[in-house]
């Protein structure tokens, strides 16, 4: 993924969606800020995003970003947007700390049928 350019638009983005870094820094992570900008960022702020993300780094970013960043409605939405379906989740082994991806659907096929009184 190419590098993102620091403009005035993103900077005040990188401030509120991922307050722990300078913009500076942020940028020079484009796959962990597009995550951060996705899940906590505004419609606006998605908009300054796009102006240098192509569609296919978009998706990228997605595919590719680090656990523990989306949350799962953010994360169900934008693998949505991108084609992706059923949205895959990713989840850390307990035992092993190994990455595993799984399907939200699958779970929920497997839960019992609430009973009806």
């Amino acid at each position: 993924m190419k590098p993102l350019k620091l403009t005035e638009e993103l900077e005040r983005v990188a401030r509120r969606t991922l307050w722990f870094k300078s913009p500076a820094e942020a940028v020079r992570d484009p796959v962990h800020f597009i995550a951060h900008i996705l899940t906590y960022g505004t419609h606006e702020d998605v908009q300054a995003l796009r102006q240098q993300v192509s569609d296919e780094e978009l998706a990228a970013a997605i595919r590719n970003a680090p656990p523990g960043v989306f949350d799962a409605r953010s994360w169900t939405y934008w693998n949505l947007k991108i084609g992706r379906y059923p949205a895959l989740r990713r989840y850390r082994s307990v035992n092993s700390g190994e990455m595993h991806r799984c399907n939200p659907l699958r779970l929920i096929q497997n839960l019992p049928s609430p009973r009806r009184q």
